[in-house]
Parts: C-alpha cells; structure tokens; sequence
C-alpha cells in the first residue's frame, strides 16, 4: 500500500495540537477557570457542588507520586526511595523502584514549585491530552491523505469515554493513553518507511508506558506485534517478496527492541519488589469476575459505575455500521461506479475492526459470551494476563485502533461526495452520526473538582516540634490508620506534601508485607481512641513521636463510633498532648512514660456517643419467652465505657430483657430508657455484643443502636 502524499507536517501538528486544547476545554469545563487551584476528583460528579474540599482518591495518590519525583529532584529524598510512608525508623529501608510516572512528572516538576501543585497537576493531564491527540493524527496520517478525514477521526477517537473517565478520576492509565498511538505510529514509520527514527518512537512510547502505567504497558506490549504484523503486510508489494523484504523491515526496529528489553528488565526489577509484597500473587478469577462491567455498559449511558467505564456508545456503533455499510457497497453492488478498496486497504479495515471486536469482548471480563470464554481462554494462554483483575483497562488501546479505522473510512466517504449525489447524501449522514458521537462521548463524563489546600496547621506543627523533634525529621501516625490499600490515606499523602513529615502508615497497591500483622493490627485500637502504655512506648522506640488524627476521615468501618468520640478519648489521654489543629485535622505528641506537668485538654462532661451501626428489623424480629437470641457487633469495638446496646421493642413486647454475665459473673436486665418507654438499654458484657433472653415473654425488636 502506497503512503498519502505528504502535505505540511507542521500545519497538521498545529492543527491537531489546536482540535485537542478545544476538546480538552470542552471536556473539563469549568476547570480552567480554577486551573491553579483544584483538581479533577471524579469522572461523573453527582452532586450540584462542582467545586469542593479536598477529597479522597487516586488522583491524590497519584500526584504524590509526581512530588515524590520532584522531592528527590530538590534534594530532599533519596531517589527511588519512598521515605514518607511505611517508614518504622529507616530511611535506607524504603527503596521503591519507582519512575515518577515520567514524562508526565516533568510537567508537573516545571510548573509546581512556582504555581503549585494543582497547576503541575492539570498542566500534566493537558500534556497527555495534547501529546496523545498528535500521534492519534499522525498515526490516522499514515493511513489516509484527506485532511478532513485525519482531522475528524482524531477527534472522534480522542473523545473516547475511557480516555476521559481514567484521566479524571485520577488513574494512570488515563495519562498513559496517550503512548499507543505514538507506539503504533513508530512501528509503522519502521517498518513501512524503514526509518529507525520510527524504532525509536516506538521503543519510548512502550518505556514511558511502563513508567506511566503497567497495564497501558502490557495491552501495549501485546498489541506490538499484531500491528507490526500488519505494517509489513501492508508494506509488501507482493507476496513472494516477503522473505527477501524481512531483513530491511526489521533493522530499523532494532532501537524498539532494545527500550522494550530496557522496559522488561524495570519490570522485573519492580517484579522483584512485588515478591516482597501482599501483591505477590495473581488475581484470582473471582476478583477478576467482581470487577468485570456488565455488558449493558457498552450501550448505556446511566450513572451505573463501573458499566460506565465500558462504554462504546449506540451512536459510535451507529458511525462505524454507516461507514462500513458504504465501504462494502463496491462489493454489493455489481453496477457500483466506485472501484473497490485496494487490498492492503481491505487488509487494514478487516483488522482493526477484528482488533475493536476483540477488545470489546475482553474488556467485558466475565460478562463476555458464554461466561466469559474469551478472557477465560487469554488468562490461560497469555503470560501474565491472570494479572489483570479490571478487565476493562484494555480499553487503553481502542483510540489507536479506533483512529486509523475511522480514518481511512472518513477518506473512503469524502472521496465519493465529490462524484455522486449519493456520496454527498452518505457524507452529510456520516457527519450527523459524527457529530451525535462527539456530543454523547463528551455527555458520558460530568468531571468533579477538589480545591488542594497550600497548608495544613497540624502537620507543620509537628515538622516545627523541635521539643520532640530533637533534629531529627518528623516521624508520626496518621489517624485512622488503614491496612495499607485504602484512598482515606491518600489525605495524609497529601499533607506530607506540605510538610514531609514522616509516615508510619501509607497508601499503596503493594502493602510491604509484614504490615499488616505489626502495624495495623498491633495499633488499631487508637483509631477508637484507646492507647495503652505498650503501644505508645511501643511507637518511641521506632522514632515515633506523634499522632495526627483525620477527623474527616471516619467511615463506620473504622470506628462504629464517630470521630468525636475517639478525638476525646486521645485529648483525654495523660500521655498524649494536643499541639495544633487544622480544622478536622489534630496533631498530638506523644509523652514518655511519667510526664511532667501535663494537664489533658479534654474535660468534656459525660456524652451519649450513637453509634453508626444500625440494625433494623422488618418485620420485627421475635424472641419468643424463655428463648435466647444473639446480638452480635460485626464492627471492631475496643473498651469503651458504659458500651450499650439500644434496643426498640415494638408494641405488645413483654419487658424486660436478660442479658449474660458481665466481668463480675453477674446476669443484669434491661431496663427502659427514661423518656423513651419503647426503648430498652443492654449493657454488654463484652465489646463484641452477646446473647439476650426473653423471660417475661414475647419480644419484638424493631431496631438496635450502639452505643
């Protein structure tokens, strides 16, 4: 297949680098109005608030990992050193082989110190934006010589729900979209032009892949060869010269090689690191099957989670149905005037529609045909695919794909407006469905947007506490404190970018192993508030000197109590004093053993604290007389006074209740709630609940509360 003859390489990129600023606008407005302040949190934002606090998420996690890079630029860290998080007291033990997600980091690194850090943040997601749309119109380019054609295939591929759904909701992959197309682009450009310069190409899309995102790295890697393979079947003028044309089409590929065995050799190295970690092993096809979007996500356009990130669109389906339709008209009808498409032309339309077929039934996981036969028969023939727990990251690929397809059908199209009324009848449907495909990509994603705060008073204080400090760097727990996967900590991550304050807890995907069992378990209590000498000394010895605890960050999973409950337990405590606070955010130090002169700052009267936990029955559950039945908490409750069950009787229960022996061996009744006779109070003999008893009669209980 001849290339289309070249026109103004730079008019082109200024035009694609234009079409992509007008689409990115389109598709995050209102955030450029606020661009140096907030950053997007959230593809499809539910409430009418557009702009709020900061919020929780992978976005925060992210952008911590691009001031990682910039910290260690500045001289502040070790490179590949990750000393804010999972730190027990040894710099030198927290190596993280990390590649700062490069090259978006170095956006960020330009524009942060003097702008800040929501400026690097969107100044990055505009670079991946505008980087991707480019080699989407260069790719389409090598297909197609129809400006018209390359321009509006660039747009409808680049609008592509996905790309904008993981780019605003924080996810690497959403950056990292923009490198296939370059790695497409490149293995053309080798293989057809026998240019190295496109080996190159190729080999940095595939290594900034890596450094960007593992997944867009991998369906990259996969996908190398297929495409290679149709570049050189398309390259080829005949058949029987495919042997003797082999050597001059794969030299130029030799700097590819080279960067993918560069980009192998980090992920072993990082494979290495995983071994170490909860991430150890495979996912499993049950995890696999939780996180597999239902097929009616392909065409449907309500707010359903995850069905939303498989999204392809009727209108989509609609555009490509009407183009084929009148690409095979030369084949249908025997009277057509147009000649049919050249082969490699024919070659390159059947793949890429079989590439798009293929990924839409891979992505749907589980949910694919027959149970999911397709994913099912690649986890087992494709190394490494057992990996993959969101099958719909494939997604990262379908723009590429999409691009080239659309492009030489568009070319297709305009070609025969300008010799029949026929073709400019098919050309303006062809731009209707266009346009109804623009509009709808864009209408799937409503982003949110979390104003990023240039201070926090509680982390200063304790980076400026030189009475604890002693010289050395700060070093705290941050409350509540997570098994290690959880984004409420992405909110510490955050304030240790203010602050670099040392963290004993963290946030990541690979938790360090060990964690769990000697961090998190051995001090969950204090997330309720109850610390004990042996946990605070416990924290001394490894240079911990501090509590910060998150007030706004208190799911009932952590505690069934509210924060306010276990902020007073720690302001109470005689070994804990409070240095700052912040709004939501308070910072303790922790004292030695036998303080001096300490006085608690809580004085607070006795408080009825409801719990969040709620148990409702309807219709209300009978406990009949002489009868026993559980109640029983599921949620961890350490010792906390005066711990009760309120229980709601319905009408006709007989009062009162038995509840078991206590500490002292003693069984104890229920007796009612003054004010409220439809209520009965249970003190609990233990913090896990226990077994009550009918024994005046029948009891209907309608609702308990802890409290």
């Amino acid at each position: 297949m001849k290339l289309p003859k070249p026109h103004s390489r730079f008019g082109l990129a200024g035009g694609l680098l234009l079409a992509g600023f007008l689409l990115w606008m389109a598709a995050a407005w209102p955030l450029p109005r606020f661009f140096s302040k907030a950053i997007p949190h959230t593809n499809l934002n539910r409430e009418t608030q557009i702009l709020r606090p900061i919020v929780s998420g992978d976005h925060l996690q992210l952008l911590y990992h691009f001031w990682l890079g910039l910290d260690a630029l500045a001289g502040h860290s070790p490179f590949f050193h990750n000393v804010y998080e999972f730190n027990l007291g040894d710099d030198s033990a927290r190596i993280q082989p990390d590649l700062y997600y490069v090259p978006f980091s170095l956006v960020y690194a330009a524009l942060a110190p003097w702008a800040g850090h929501a400026a690097g943040w969107n100044a990055a997601g505009l670079a991946s934006i505008l980087f991707g749309i480019l080699f989407l119109g260069l790719l389409v380019r090598r297909f197609v010589g129809s400006p018209a054609a390359i321009l509006l295939a660039t747009l409808v591929a680049a609008s592509f729900p996905y790309r904008w759904i993981t780019l605003f909701s924080g996810s690497p992959t959403g950056f990292a979209m923009a490198f296939p197309p370059m790695l497409f682009y490149g293995l053309d450009r080798a293989i057809r032009d026998r240019s190295p310069w496109g080996g190159v190409l190729a080999g940095l899309a595939i290594l900034c892949a890596y450094a960007t995102d593992l997944h867009t790295f991998y369906f990259s890697a996969i996908a190398s060869l297929p495409f290679a393979l149709l570049s050189f079947w398309m390259a080829s003028s005949a058949p029987r010269r495919w042997l003797a044309e082999i050597p001059s089409r794969i030299l130029p590929l030799l700097p590819f090689v080279l960067l993918v065995a560069v980009a192998v050799g980090l992920s072993m190295l990082m494979a290495s690191h995983l071994s170490e970690s909860a991430m150890a092993a495979g996912r499993s096809l049950a995890e696999m099957a939780s996180y597999s979007p239902p097929a009616r996500g392909l065409v449907s356009t309500a707010c359903a989670g995850m069905a939303n990130h498989a999204y392809f669109g009727i209108p989509l389906f609609a555009l490509l149905g009407a183009l084929l339709l009148f690409w095979l008209l030369p084949f249908l009808r025997r009277d057509s005037a147009e000649a049919p498409p050249p082969f490699a032309e024919r070659l390159a339309v059947f793949t890429l529609l079989a590439a798009v077929a293929a990924i839409l039934l891979l992505a749907l996981g589980i949910h694919g045909p027959f149970e999911g036969i397709p994913v099912r028969v690649i986890r087992k023939v494709v190394p490494k695919y057992a990996m993959i727990r969101q099958t719909v990251k494939i997604y990262c690929l379908l723009p590429a794909i999409l691009a080239p397809l659309l492009g030489m059908l568009f070319a297709r199209l305009f070609a025969s407006a300008r010799r029949s009324a026929f073709g400019v009848a098919a050309t303006g449907l062809g731009l209707v469905l266009a346009a109804w495909t623009l509009q709808r990509n864009l209408a799937q994603t409503t982003p949110g947007f979390c104003r990023l705060p240039r201070a926090n008073a509680a982390y200063a204080a304790v980076a400026a506490d030189d009475k604890a400090n002693g010289g050395r760097p700060a070093h705290a727990l941050a409350l509540p404190l997570w098994p290690g996967d959880s984004h409420w900590t992405s909110l510490c991550e955050y304030d240790v970018m203010l602050s670099r304050v040392r963290l004993v807890n963290g946030y990541a995907p690979a938790v360090p192993s060990g964690y769990f069992e000697n961090v998190f378990k051995k001090y969950e209590s204090l997330n309720q508030g109850y610390a004990t000498d042996e946990q605070l000394d416990a924290l001394l010895a490894l240079g911990v000197r501090h509590l910060l605890f998150h007030a706004n960050a208190y799911p009932d999973k952590i505690s069934p109590f509210p924060a306010a409950a276990a902020l007073r337990a720690l302001t109470g405590h005689p070994r804990l004093a409070l240095l700052a606070g912040d709004g939501l955010v308070f910072a303790f130090r922790i004292l030695p053993k036998h303080p001096v002169e300490h006085v608690p700052h809580a004085n607070w009267p006795d408080t009825l604290y409801a719990a969040a936990r709620h148990w409702p029955w309807n219709p209300p559950r009978e406990i009949p007389r002489e009868q026993t039945a559980p109640l029983l908490l599921s949620a961890p409750v350490f010792p906390a006074p005066h711990l009760r069950f309120l229980l709601r009787l319905s009408d006709g229960s007989a009062q009162p209740l038995l509840v078991p022996p206590g500490g002292d061996g003693v069984s104890c009744l229920t007796h009612p709630v003054a004010g409220l006779p439809d209520w009965l109070q249970a003190e609990l003999p233990c913090p896990t609940g226990g077994l009550v008893d009918a024994v005046s009669g029948a009891v209907f209980l309608e609702h308990a509360l802890l409290a």
